[in-house]
């Protein structure tokens, strides 16, 4: 878990505050705040303790105004540079050094919980999820790749791709 928080401090402030600013931002900033307490719901959670995570998750969804579900996995260096209205559903995964803007759906297609495939995505590395994106269903969104503004997002995106529009089409990325 510490691995965890140093990689995603890190990277969202690219190493340029001392230990102390830190300690101040995580009273400060939603970002930082929403990240600290989904890593210790993480932890919690992961270590079978009962209630407790639960109830950061709703901590959570009230200083910080996202909601991220309990058996989220989601690698080191996440970046969220605002916080408020980040709803990530119960199965989704998401990879390392990943960012996310505000007012991201990442969830269930159908909202029945009743489909036999997987129904949460399943985002690579290094993806960049712009603001007002909604990934929905058992899709997989590849590594490096850009989700532009206001996407919908239901099918796969391959690897190394832009994904633009309603529904999403991807755009190959240039070199």
């Amino acid at each position: 878990m510490i691995k965890k928080i140093k990689a995603d401090i890190i990277r969202m402030y690219d190493g340029k505050y001392s230990k102390i600013n830190i300690v101040k931002m995580a009273f400060t900033h939603s970002n930082l705040q929403c990240l600290l307490l989904f890593r210790l719901q993480e932890a919690l959670f992961q270590k079978n303790i009962p209630i407790l995570p639960s109830l950061l998750k709703y901590l959570n969804q009230f200083l910080t105004g996202a909601e991220i579900g309990l058996p989220v996995r989601i690698g080191k260096g996440l970046v969220i540079r605002h916080s408020n209205g980040i709803v990530i559903g119960n199965g989704v995964e998401i990879g390392e050094d990943c960012t996310l803007l505000h007012q991201i759906t990442l969830g269930e297609k159908y909202g029945d919980g009743k489909d036999s495939k997987h129904l949460y995505p399943n985002i690579g590395n290094r993806v960049v999820i712009s603001c007002g994106v909604k990934i929905l269903g058992g899709i997989t969104i590849g590594n490096d790749v850009t989700i532009g503004a206001n996407a919908v997002v239901i099918n796969d995106i391959k690897a190394n791709t832009i994904a633009v529009g309603i529904p999403a089409k991807t755009i190959e990325k240039k070199d």
